[in-house]
């Protein structure tokens, strides 16, 4: 698990995500998520992933708000 999801679920039960988009472009994948489990509400994140060898090597994440 990347660093920065892991940071954000550490003591968080049920936490989850639906992919409601995704995009690719060479070795940059972004997805549209929403995440339910870490607010008292669901909310919007962009999440943009560096895969190398096959593997994510880096994420960076955005909420929308």
């Amino acid at each position: 698990m990347a660093r920065g999801h892991k940071a954000a679920a550490e003591g968080a039960v049920n936490v989850a995500a639906d992919l409601l988009g995704r995009m690719a472009c060479g070795t940059k994948v972004v997805d549209h998520e929403r995440v339910f489990g870490l607010r008292e509400q669901p909310f919007d994140v962009v999440a943009v992933y560096h895969v190398a060898n096959g593997l994510i090597e880096r994420v960076w994440l955005f909420p929308a708000e």
